[in-house]
């Protein structure tokens, strides 16, 4: 056979190697998308039931119908762009899970506590949750004391907003209905909690960089970040954000339409 293509899908990470494989031999290499094979398989023998020689077969039908995406590598800097947008989405994931995980310990040990944070992810509420989260140990410090600790994780935890809030914290903590069996095993799991949520936001803002460099070289990215603080009226960081959304937005659309970079294309919401 002097015409060959080779058909899979594009499922998980196992096609990729292999097909990059192909393509460097002259090969052509067309991706199934696996929904089509799933429809097409149970047409084909009226059962859903999956095996090897059956797959095989469905997806060389799909590919001689027309039913495909030609496979082609992508240049080298869409792809370490494109991997480290991917790794983003890993990492934002997680941390939602973990923030869960906090959200459900707050639930059970202490329900009252959002009453007094209305983001329990601020600089003073993960101080708290690191030093003192449960009803017992705020009762056990003067407000004088708990102002101190949040010292040590702000840079200005004091004043009045400082002791009403600590104030308000206890005056919670002495009507909380929160669980107390197993308190102490309940907080050591929190601080692995609490770890691991800095750890992945540690991870998460090393993304800002793709951005930055954006924003000191390309010419569309420093007019959208522009028109963000000046015209929207945002905070740079809040721009950071929206530009980031919108580069993972524009690496999809790429990717899937197989064109490159366009200036034109990434200012039309500024032209209109």
């Amino acid at each position: 056979m002097n015409d060959v293509v080779v058909g899979m899908e594009s499922t998980g990470h196992y096609w990729f190697n292999i097909a990059n494989w192909l393509v460097d031999r002259g090969i052509d290499v067309a991706l199934v998308n696996p929904m089509t094979t799933k429809r097409n398989k149970e047409n084909r023998d009226n059962s859903p039931s999956k095996n090897d020689p059956k797959d095989a077969l469905v997806i060389a039908d799909a590919v001689s119908r027309g039913f495909y995406t030609p496979f082609s590598p992508k240049d080298e800097a869409f792809r370490r762009i494109r991997v480290m947008v991917t790794n983003r989405e890993h990492w934002v994931v997680k941390s939602g899970r973990t923030k869960n995980r906090i959200h459900r310990w707050l639930d059970i040990r202490f329900p009252e506590y959002r009453q007094a944070f209305d983001d329990i992810f601020s600089d003073r509420s993960l101080a708290t949750l690191r030093r003192f989260p449960a009803p017992s140990d705020l009762l056990q410090l003067t407000p004088e004391q708990m102002v101190l600790i949040w010292g040590e994780y702000m840079a200005r935890p004091g004043g009045v907003r400082g002791k009403n809030k600590a104030l308000e914290l206890q005056s919670l903590a002495r009507h909380s209905v929160g669980d107390t069996t197993a308190l102490e095993e309940d907080k050591w799991e929190l601080r692995h909690l609490i770890e691991e949520y800095d750890r992945i936001c540690r991870i998460i803002d090393e993304v800002y960089f793709t951005v930055f460099h954006l924003l000191s070289f390309n010419e569309a990215f420093q007019a959208m970040h522009t028109h963000n603080t000046e015209v929207k009226r945002m905070t740079k960081m809040q721009s950071m954000m929206k530009l980031i959304g919108k580069l993972a937005r524009m690496l999809v659309a790429m990717a899937k339409q197989g064109q490159t970079f366009s200036i034109d294309k990434a200012q039309l919401p500024l032209a209109a």
